[in-house]
């Protein structure tokens, strides 16, 4: 979410256009460097204002209710402890996420109507909620997805030590361990701007705006920080996914050959675990589609001796930047539908809880070809009542 945070912090009471007519050279200079508008300012313009009031605040919307209906799910679902503990907390965290998102998008539709007080309150809430706790929340979602990415490969090239290497106890230290690293990460954020009143150029109104602190013009620490955070948020979760997802496929071809000297209650339980891990790889897919064009946005962008952050060299970096947070948000918003499609059992469970049917009880029976003796004679007693 940082690139959304910074848009909607800098986003101008103005369009783009505006700065890049020729002036007097007794004006200010262009906040734009020259080439920038590779694209039209109006069509860009619009395209951010469509972007920030309609599309993502509706994927939020639509996220915020598939999540609360996915967390009833797998309380309610039958599956292993850990793995129903990553995605209960991938869930909340994803939720949580979302409600950052539509606040901001509330925000953003209020300076889009020229609501001044919206950009006051942006610029007001940025150093303590859109740089922190919103990149907070989404961070913390991609390092759930390699955690459970982990605790699905000793699924499957370990079968028979996993419930001794991913205990109950295992899987809540390492949800907590990954949500205490984030906030490590992001703290000092919270620290680097400060919000102050300047007075407005001829005129007596002050306006907000967002200059560096104190502790943020220790710029080496955080050009440091910065450097760390993408590498173990960003680049990390992607090439851990990929690296754990390849070898999960590559054990799932092999196991093949085993099940079919397996007992029936073996052959069940591999079957569900089956479900489960195919469930987890949509979402390690759906992971890694929506994050890698934002990673690869930031290594153009490091890459690039030409760019200037946050001013871009050109604004088709921009155009991009806003597509690749929009795929963050879906990354967030699209887990239920994964779930829909990868798993009958929770298929089923979805259209319960959208119903409000109840659960219904299902017998472990199995007709053996043999019948007991309690058996025989409730149906000679039967036969003979009905006699």
């Amino acid at each position: 979410m940082e690139n959304f945070t910074m848009e909607i912090t800098t986003l101008p009471n103005r369009t783009e256009d505006d700065l890049n007519v020729t002036e007097p050279a007794t004006t200010i200079k262009s906040f734009y460097p020259p080439g920038y508008f590779v694209i039209p300012a109006e069509a860009v313009f619009i395209y951010r204002m469509v972007m920030y009031t309609s599309i993502m605040p509706v994927t939020a919307l639509i996220g915020l209710v598939g999540n609360a209906i996915s967390f009833v799910v797998l309380l309610r679902h039958k599956m292993r402890d850990t793995t129903k503990m990553v995605l209960l907390s991938l869930t909340v965290y994803d939720f949580l996420h979302l409600i950052g998102t539509i606040l901001f998008s509330l925000i953003g539709i209020s300076i889009a109507l020229d609501y001044k007080p919206g950009l006051y309150i942006s610029r007001k809430a940025f150093p303590y909620f859109g740089s922190f706790l919103m990149s907070v929340f989404g961070s913390t979602s991609n390092l759930l997805i390699v955690v459970m990415t982990l605790e699905r490969l000793c699924a499957v090239l370990l079968p028979l030590k996993v419930k001794s290497l991913w205990t109950r106890k295992t899987m809540g230290v390492s949800i907590f361990i990954c949500s205490l690293l984030v906030v490590a990460l992001y703290l000092p954020s919270s620290l680097e701007y400060v919000p102050t009143e300047v007075p407005i150029p001829n005129s007596t109104q002050m306006a907000t705006v967002l200059k560096v602190s104190e502790v943020g013009k220790n710029f080496d620490f955080y050009s440091a920080l910065y450097i760390l955070r993408t590498s173990l948020l960003r680049f990390t979760p992607i090439a851990v996914v990929i690296i754990c997802n390849i070898a999960i496929i590559v054990g799932l071809y092999r196991s093949k050959s085993t099940r079919s000297q397996m007992t029936d209650q073996n052959r069940d339980e591999t079957s569900a675990e089956q479900r489960i891990t195919q469930t987890l790889l949509g979402l390690a897919l759906l992971f890694f589609f929506c994050m890698t064009p934002g990673a690869l946005l930031i290594l153009i962008q490091l890459f690039d001796y030409e760019y200037s952050f946050p001013r871009t060299r050109n604004n088709i970096y921009k155009v991009v930047g806003i597509m690749s947070t929009w795929l963050e948000i879906v990354n967030s918003s699209a887990n239920f539908i994964i779930y829909i499609v990868a798993s009958q059992p929770l298929r089923e469970e979805f259209r319960r809880v959208i119903t409000c049917c109840p659960i219904k009880k299902r017998t472990s029976r199995k007709y053996t070809g043999d019948t007991s003796a309690s058996d025989t004679k409730v149906s000679t007693l039967s036969i003979a009542t009905v006699s």
